[in-house]
């Protein structure tokens, strides 16, 4: 967005206005770990997490973001690199989520509300066969914004976070084998609605392992949704990627960040699950 190297006074003026009127709230902040060829722009357009953003809503966010940490002029503005440690406003997504959800049957109901924003867009209402239906889905697939898609993988990993740390809840879990170095790569975890291993499935995750034995991702699904229908899973890394599916071939498109307090439970539970199930 600047340029790190000559800027005019009339630029650095015009800055100094911006930052001075922006509000923020230096309370709800999250941390975020600078990567290689990131700058204030390109994080504050993932920040928003929607492909749509207008460039007067993503400068907004940039100052914002300067702000909050303290970055009052241009030059302090570029002055970012890899692995820094800058602090970014905090979503309502990311501030309800320990206050709000605490438990299974929370992240159930919030998990589905959720996936009821998208059935919104994406299910036909009324009578109509089962081609009318598919065709609506197919043509509205389009319209689901990508700070929805954002919101229903969150939804998800505070889902799967909630229900693997629930004691009651039982699980169909499969290894997945394959003829690389390291037998086993991944394990299948599936939540079966009321517990029922004959029963409706609930939702799936699927957990990666690298060749070390490591969580390397998990794949997983969200209730309320006919993913089978919709292509509706996604995928978090250990890094607090989120990812959505776009595709056949495991073709993954890249929606926002989590900060580690959202995902980094999940990992180490998935981690665990792995260890007990794989010996």
């Amino acid at each position: 967005m600047f340029n790190s190297v000559c800027y005019s006074k009339e630029a650095q003026i015009y800055y100094d206005s911006k930052y001075a009127s922006t509000p923020i709230n230096t309370d709800d902040k999250v941390a975020h770990r600078i990567k290689k060829g990131e700058n204030l722009w390109s994080i504050a357009k993932d920040q928003l997490a929607d492909e749509n953003a207008s460039n007067a809503e993503i400068l907004e966010m940039m100052y914002k973001i300067a702000k909050l940490n303290n970055k009052d002029s241009i030059e302090s503005a570029n002055n970012i690199k890899a692995n820094d440690i800058i602090y970014l406003p905090q979503t309502n997504a990311q501030s309800g989520y320990t206050s709000t959800i605490k438990t299974y049957k929370d992240a159930v109901e919030n998990a589905c509300n959720v996936s009821q924003k998208v059935n919104d867009i994406i299910v036909l209402k009324g009578e109509a066969t089962y081609n009318q239906k598919a065709l609506y889905r197919l043509e509205n697939l389009k319209n689901i914004p990508q700070s929805l898609y954002k919101e229903h993988g969150e939804a998800g990993v505070i889902y799967w976070d909630k229900t693997l740390n629930d004691k009651d809840n039982k699980f169909i879990i499969s290894k997945s084998t394959s003829y690389s170095p390291v037998i086993y790569t991944g394990l299948s975890v599936i939540k079966k609605e009321g517990n029922n291993p004959y029963g409706k499935t609930e939702a799936h995750m699927y957990i990666s392992i690298d060749k070390k034995g490591k969580v390397k991702d998990v794949c997983f699904e969200v209730p309320g949704v006919n993913i089978n229908e919709t292509g509706f899973d996604y995928k978090i890394d250990t890094q607090g990627n989120l990812y959505r599916h776009i595709g056949l071939f495991n073709r993954y498109q890249k929606i926002g960040e989590l900060p580690p307090q959202q995902y980094e439970n999940l990992i180490t539970q998935a981690q665990e699950y792995f260890d007990e199930n794989v010996k």
